[in-house]
């Protein structure tokens, strides 16, 4: 493959720079968010992977896998603090989404770079794609190392060297070990290479299928066994069955309908501008000839395989959030932030589809279907636009100045040594205050009063405090009369996030 054109770094460059000014005020931080970060900051100084515990103590982390921590360790090791850790990961990450999103639209396409260019412009005008990089979350670098997956799949399919594959199973291994959802690109294409040749299969061809299968399987063969040593429990999900809700397919619908439309606009319009745009793709391929349209047909099925991982690979990855919430974690959800990496995998090969069409003499469906576009795209660009400017002003969550300069972190840091902490979300208070914090019983919890005696119980005279988030959904715990005699609760400081009140107060 020739040298690309110098304008192909354009877009990937002006990504990162966005992602850089975007996090000025750091980058968004969410619950997961808190264990990426503290989990980096163990591992750069030596603690491994690992996070506070409500006693005070570390414990290391079987839940999340450890990639995203790690990369954002390596520049905290080298002297950056956690907040310039992560707004460079994430700036780079951005930069090679968009590097190998083009890459793989001008291998695929011919080397149209009319065509790269608008795919590179689509996913890098993406509020979804644009948000994950202002956040303090795994996607950032999951879908860089799906696409380098990706690009070395094409590289197999083209000269089918072992080495190719090697280094395919190594890039999906490793998206493995940033998110669990990276077993389902492993999965395409283990399916993929058994279909291929499953008539003639020999037993070089099967051995690459098992070499494929054994070196992506190692970095979650190691993580698992790492688990095991450090904790006895390979991961701590539990095998919980759920039934689908009608929140996860509204959540669904939603996702899709915002890659053409910012959320601004009401589900319903985005739904209705779906259905149109759907509908003039197909107007658009109808008013193609039909000796053009087998010519098109023909050009495609020589990248027929590309075709055939992309089909396996969305099936495999909506089948891996499907199983994760009937029977692991009802709270995954198809929404945008999930789907983000199919809207990428989608416009590549929407690009790629899509070009065939510039080189045809064009009817009014092509122009209506190529106006509804750009609309979609100047829209999405200037809502992605402005959330990069209210980002740079102030991050999101708790990575909000509202949050991290609350005034009850500096007074839980001066409690006395022994004091004890509670809070319904415990996470945040031992994120903020580096300390230990004891759950609290939510006021929605089964036997509420047993458990309010129980915590009356542990004071026993002691200092202790309780923290409550009047922001955030049962964490502002309303205590009846009986709990508050309990537990004689006396206000230290309150703002509009943080609210601290001292326990045994009389």
């Amino acid at each position: 493959m020739g040298k690309p054109r110098a304008t192909l770094w354009l877009i990937p460059l002006l990504g990162a720079v966005a992602v850089w000014y975007g996090t000025h005020s750091g980058a968004g931080i969410s619950r997961d968010s808190l264990y990426y970060i503290r989990g980096a900051e163990n591992i750069a100084h030596g603690n491994g992977y690992a996070v506070m515990s409500e006693t005070g103590e570390l414990d290391s982390v079987n839940h999340w896998p450890p990639l995203y921590s790690i990369v954002i360790a390596a520049p905290i090791g080298a002297g950056l603090s956690a907040t310039q850790s992560v707004r460079l990961v994430n700036a780079i990450s951005f930069l090679l989404t968009l590097w190998l999103s083009g890459m793989l639209v001008l291998r695929l396409s011919g080397r149209s770079h009319t065509a790269a260019l608008i795919a590179m412009a689509f996913i890098a005008a993406s509020p979804a794609i644009v948000h994950n990089h202002l956040m303090t979350w795994s996607e950032t670098i999951f879908i860089p190392l799906v696409l380098a997956g990706f690009l070395k799949m094409q590289d197999y399919f083209e000269r089918g060297r072992a080495l190719d594959l090697i280094v395919a199973a190594a890039w999906f291994g490793l998206a493995t070990v940033d998110r669990y959802a990276g077993a389902a690109f492993v999965l395409a294409v283990g399916v993929l290479l058994m279909l291929r040749d499953w008539k003639t299969m020999s037993a070089s061809r099967l051995a690459h299928v098992a070499v494929f299968g054994a070196i992506a399987c190692i970095p979650t063969l190691l993580w698992f066994a790492r688990n095991y040593f450090t904790t006895s429990r390979a991961h701590d999900r539990p095998f919980v069955p759920h039934l689908l809700g009608i929140d996860h397919i509204r959540a669904a619908v939603d996702a899709v309908t915002l890659w053409l439309l910012p959320n601004w606009v009401s589900l319903r319009m985005r739904a209705l501008w779906l259905a149109i745009v759907v509908m003039l793709v197909v107007f658009a391929i109808r008013s193609i000839p039909k000796p053009e349209r087998s010519r098109i047909a023909a050009e495609l099925a020589s990248t027929g395989r590309f075709w055939g991982l992309m089909g396996l690979s969305v099936a495999a990855y909506l089948g891996f959030v499907f199983v994760t919430i009937l029977f692991f974690d009802f709270d995954v959800n198809f929404d945008v932030r999930m789907m983000s990496p199919l809207y990428v995998l989608i416009v590549i090969a929407a690009a790629v589809a899509g070009q065939k069409l510039l080189s045809l003499p064009w009817k009014r469906p092509a122009y209506a279907l190529a106006l509804a576009l750009i609309v979609s795209f100047l829209l999405l660009a200037a809502y992605s636009v402005n959330h990069i400017g209210s980002s740079h002003r102030d991050a999101a969550q708790f990575g909000s100045a509202r949050w991290t300069q609350a005034s009850a972190w500096n007074a839980l840091r001066s409690a006395p040594e022994g004091a004890r902490i509670y809070s319904t979300w415990p996470d945040v208070g031992m994120y903020f205050a580096n300390r230990g914090v004891r759950e609290f019983p939510s006021n929605s919890d089964d036997a509420y009063q047993a458990k309010i005696d129980a915590v009356a119980g542990e004071l026993n005279g002691r200092p202790a405090f309780l923290l409550c988030y009047p922001g955030l959904d049962d964490s502002n715990v309303a205590m009846d009369a009986n709990a508050r005699h309990a537990l004689a609760p006396r206000m230290v400081d309150s703002t509009e996030t943080v609210v601290l009140y001292e326990l045994g107060a009389r």
